[in-house]
């Protein structure tokens, strides 16, 4: 259990500076949209994944169907865990790591590759959808952390929204697919 000493205690997030609590929010955000932009960036690229590795566009999709499973398993690890560690550790490492399977996806040399790097990014980057809830209502107080919460559902609509647009976009570049992954 953590316990503050008293309602001036610098070290209560509730007692942030008004700026601090906002470029927190911010971040978080922008983490949370990260990973539900990595969610819907492939789906432009499902074609050209099932041209270069053979394999019917039902195999291919599958990287974007594993990807919302493991976002759907995740969420049973990463909520106990920044309970007990903390939320920032919860966030940041789990992000960290869905980052690198999304490079191991992008330099993927089969099909196999890119459906196991794909789930194991939903899985790490369901952390900060996860947990950005329970920060915001760690720093905010209960008359204005709903003012915070409505852009945190902006980040995490943003990104499936944003995403199929600039992936479709970095398709019928000369980038190709691999870069919808560079970019996640």
């Amino acid at each position: 259990i953590v316990d503050f000493d008293g309602p001036n205690d610098p070290y209560n997030p509730l007692n942030w500076p008004f700026k601090k609590k906002v470029i927190t929010t911010v971040l978080y955000g922008f983490t949370t949209m990260g990973s539900t932009w990595a969610s819907s960036v492939y789906s432009p690229a499902i074609n050209q994944v099932s041209e270069e590795f053979h394999v019917g566009t039902e195999v291919s999709l599958l990287g974007l169907s594993l990807l919302l499973f493991g976002f759907g398993v995740g969420p049973l690890l990463w909520a106990p865990l920044s309970e007990v560690y903390g939320r920032k550790p919860a966030v940041l490492a789990p992000y960290f790591i869905a980052a690198t399977f999304s490079f191991g996806t992008a330099t993927a040399k089969d099909i196999q590759t890119v459906l196991i790097t794909r789930f194991f990014a939903g899985l790490f980057g369901s952390a900060p959808v996860t947990n950005t809830g329970g920060v915001l209502g760690d720093i905010w107080p209960p008359e204005t952390r709903g003012i915070a919460i409505v852009g945190y559902a902006m980040a995490v609509v943003g990104g499936p929204v944003l995403g199929p647009i600039v992936g479709g976009a970095i398709v019928q570049s000369y980038l190709r697919w691999r870069w919808t992954e560079y970019v996640s």
